[in-house]
């Protein structure tokens, strides 16, 4: 029996993650990857049985942090940029923290996992944010909501993919987009009961 070594399957990994972040999951090629990782192709299937396997294995831890995020609905309310409320603020911390953390599996997630299990996972995370809108503001429009909604996510990824290797600044400009966006005249504060 042969036994498997960490430092092959941590370069495994490794090289799986630039390769689906560079071609995205669909185009990924496994074989360019056991090149990467200094392995014979072959090789590759003792430590992973298939390339699905392998992006699971990337990016499931990244992809459980979403879904805490995506479970707080109903919690999360917008009109907490400029105003105080610790669980919001704290929320909205952890959410950027992850962001600038994960970043490349983020990408990946939400840019590159076409033809995947986590294929909608973007959707999901558009349809959250839609959900935590409509929460916020009742009296806003669905659609509009969605088309914030949209262009929130998409703007945050623009942004870590700009500047992929500043997470601090992906943080800041991530903080300050979000809170120009939602500071929109369409986003009236809600009175509390």
């Amino acid at each position: 029996m042969r036994f498997k070594k960490d430092n092959v399957r941590e370069n495994i990994l490794n090289a799986g993650k630039k390769e689906f972040f560079k071609n995205g999951y669909k185009d990924a090629s496994m074989r360019d990857i056991a090149a990467s990782a200094e392995i014979t192709p072959g090789n590759i299937y003792r430590y992973f049985e298939s390339k699905e396997e392998l992006l699971d294995a990337i990016v499931k831890p990244t992809y459980e942090k979403v879904e805490e995020i995506t479970k707080l609905k109903g919690k999360i309310r917008f009109d907490v940029f400029g105003r105080t409320n610790g669980f919001i603020n704290l929320a909205i911390n952890y959410s950027l923290d992850i962001i600038a953390l994960y970043r490349y599996e983020i990408i990946i997630l939400l840019n590159k996992s076409k033809g995947s299990k986590y294929q909608d996972v973007k959707e999901q995370l558009v349809e959250f944010t839609t959900t935590s809108i409509n929460n916020t503001y009742p009296e806003s429009n669905i659609e509009l909501a969605r088309v914030f909604a949209s262009a929130a996510v998409s703007s945050v990824l623009t942004i870590m993919e700009e500047y992929l290797d500043e997470p601090d600044k992906i943080k800041v400009l991530s903080r300050e987009f979000l809170t120009a966006l939602f500071s929109n005249p369409m986003f009236k504060p809600i009175k509390e009961e």
